[in-house]
């Protein structure tokens, strides 16, 4: 790494300044990235809404996303559910 620094505040509130190891939480703003990226993929002709996931993600086990690459555009993964032992339900992985 040739430049690491903090800017700002990691908390405004208390004056606790940022540093290179600050963590924030950035919640859903990735999903604007990933869209932006899906979408540039698109136009280059890399990538196929209409085409079945199993198509970019070889081995995918049967049943776990059906449906276009171009469903994923809700955010939402496709793999089926299980419960966690916390009560929530979150994606399935085998």
């Amino acid at each position: 790494m040739l430049w690491t620094e903090g800017f700002g505040h990691a908390d405004v509130e208390r004056r606790v300044p940022a540093t290179p190891d600050t963590l924030y939480h950035i919640a859903s703003v990735t999903k604007t990235f990933t869209a932006i990226l899906v979408l540039q993929l698109v136009e280059q002709g890399k990538l196929d809404l209409d085409a079945p996931v199993s198509r970019y993600v070889p081995g995918i086990k049967a049943g776990w996303i059906s449906g276009p690459a171009g469903d994923r555009k809700d955010q939402a993964s496709g793999l089926p559910c299980a419960p966690s032992p916390c009560g929530t339900r979150r994606a399935a992985l085998g």
